[in-house]
């Protein structure tokens, strides 16, 4: 008899072998997330200029505050993937080396932005 334990391990493992298709869509989908997360920093730092607007702080941090998350599940997806990308590993540890350096940037400019806030306030308050 198996014991029941032994399926809860197994089912793990099943959920994360994607066929070369769904690997393929996952490598599309990290293509498009990493696109859109530098089309997003450059946006967010034109939003963020010198950092002397309140506005554009606002903007900047709009802009950036959701990629992490979309960043890091695709992440997951990929790294979930790996196991089975055969051919495609390569492809696969190349998307990966892009979408943490997508992650990073973001983090750096959300950083930037949290840094600048309370030096805007500040001058502001210094200007009432």
């Amino acid at each position: 008899p198996m014991m029941a334990g032994a399926t809860v391990a197994v089912q793990p493992r099943l959920a994360v072998q994607p066929n070369q298709a769904v690997l393929k869509a996952i490598l599309e989908e990290a293509a498009t997330t990493v696109a859109e997360a530098n089309t997003a920093v450059e946006h967010a730092k034109s939003a963020f200029g010198d950092g002397s607007s309140m506005e554009g702080l606002d903007q900047a941090e709009q802009m950036l505050s959701s990629l992490p998350v979309g960043i890091t599940k695709v992440q997951a997806q990929l790294a979930a993937a790996q196991g089975t990308a055969g051919a495609l590993i390569g492809e696969v540890r190349a998307k990966l080396a892009l979408l943490r350096t997508a992650l990073t940037t973001v983090n750096q400019e959300l950083t930037k932005v949290k840094i600048a806030r309370p030096k805007v306030l500040q001058v502001q308050k210094m200007q009432e």
